[in-house]
């Protein structure tokens, strides 16, 4: 798995955005800043201003062997010369940090670091039941976002359907149960399944898709727009010569 140090730090008020800055960090760790990436975490609602800052990779294998004090210590003058504010080095509320690869199951985050060639060539048998009992899914299992609640959500999607396909084979015999594939556009590699009202398993992109009109729909109302526009042009400019003979 990969190797992070996720941390939430919490002002008193957003200095960043007083400065003129967004709270948005990207670049290289140096052994004076841990945070490789950090964005804007605050509820402005709640009274809440926080940078989410993640300590990653190198970085983050650096730093863990330092103690909590001085993490916070180091991100806070990380914070302070990138957002050009003293302030942030003496305000700091509260300091969150995770550090996941101390996390039992998942052992880091996000996601797995597997050998050369594995995922390209091992895919589909990752991915595959075993004996058709046992079926697998997670993030790592996705087939895009891998990593990320996306992909868990699409591996869930996909686990889901396989689990529906086998259960039906077995009752389609004793029950009237008919499995259905939505063919809509844009149709994606299993991404949503869920049953319907009248004892059909439906499966197929997901309901927002279904809302949205097809490609080909699109093209001609684009084309009939531009006709339309075409005309009206056409007749004002007609208009307008004859007006002024």
């Amino acid at each position: 798995m990969g190797s992070i140090i996720k941390t939430i730090t919490v002002f008193e008020r957003p200095f960043w955005k007083e400065n003129g800055f967004s709270g948005t960090i990207v670049g290289t760790s140096r052994e004076t800043n841990p945070i490789i990436y950090a964005y804007d975490d605050s509820s402005p609602e709640n009274s809440f201003y926080a940078i989410m800052g993640a300590i990653l990779a190198d970085s983050s294998r650096l730093w863990r062997k330092k103690t909590r004090d001085e993490r916070k210590q180091a991100v806070c003058q990380q914070y302070a010369r990138a957002f050009q504010c003293d302030a942030m080095l003496t305000t700091c509320r509260e300091y969150i940090e995770l550090d996941w690869s101390t996390e039992k199951f998942s052992g880091g985050c996000y996601g797995d670091i597997m050998p050369k060639e594995l995922l390209t060539s091992l895919r589909e048998e990752l991915r595959a039941p075993c004996n058709n009992q046992i079926f697998f899914a997670g993030t790592e299992l996705a087939t895009r976002w891998t990593g990320y609640m996306d992909g868990a959500v699409q591996a869930g999607e996909r686990a889901a359907f396989e689990i529906i396909t086998k259960y039906w084979e077995s009752k389609k015999n004793q029950e009237k149960l008919e499995l259905l594939w939505i063919e809509e556009e844009p149709v994606h590699a299993k991404e949503d399944c869920r049953p319907s009202k009248d004892d059909k398993l439906i499966y197929g992109p997901s309901r927002l898709q279904m809302m949205l009109p097809r490609a080909s729909t699109v093209i001609w109302i684009l084309k009939a727009t531009l006709v339309f526009g075409i005309g009206c042009v056409a007749f004002s400019i007609k208009y307008l010569s004859n007006r002024s003979t």
